[in-house]
């Protein structure tokens, strides 16, 4: 078990947001890294402004960028804000859940100066959960009308890394 990096300040402007649902080739060239791994731990805490925000650790099976990657080491550290924590919730409406034992695939967005903390590309649109080979889609996603468009899932791994159009490494 490893011991997310202390951010100081982190700040996330809560307002209005509207995410545009790309295909996953889009996705991966926007991302600093398209990363499969295991979830293997979770630590929530309060930042420093008070903030509950949940560190999940990420045991990297495979990692593929479009440009040499701003990642680095076997581990990466999920940072979300949001979480359950001494009785309180705050919950950030979109951002995927992940469980320790979960198998996901990310589009991660590397947190300058942290090479080991990543966040999700488009929001919880950026996280795939894996199961039985088959990819599909975590956040909850609701457009501008309320409604939840079909999550997105992938028949199997192959076809998901081909849609990225990221070369195996």
């Amino acid at each position: 078990m490893g011991t997310p990096p202390q951010l100081h300040a982190w700040v996330v402007a809560l307002a209005a947001v509207v995410i545009h649902l790309s295909d996953l080739q889009t996705m991966a060239a926007d991302s600093d890294a398209v990363v499969h791994a295991v979830a293997t731990d979770r630590v929530v805490e309060r930042d420093a402004r008070g903030r509950i925000v949940t560190w999940t650790e990420l045991s990297v099976i495979e990692l593929r960028a479009p440009s040499p990657s701003k990642l680095s080491g076997e581990t990466v550290w999920l940072a979300q804000l949001g979480g359950h924590l001494d009785g309180r919730s705050l919950v950030v409406p979109g951002a995927a859940q992940v469980e320790v034992g979960d198998e996901v695939v990310l589009f991660a967005v590397a947190m300058p100066g942290w090479p080991t903390v990543v966040i999700p590309h488009t929001h919880g649109a950026g996280l795939f959960r894996v199961i039985a080979g088959l990819a599909e889609q975590v956040g909850h996603i609701t457009d501008a009308q309320g409604r939840q468009p079909e999550a997105r899932i992938i028949d199997d791994l192959p076809t998901f890394w081909s849609q990225t159009g990221l070369p195996p490494r």
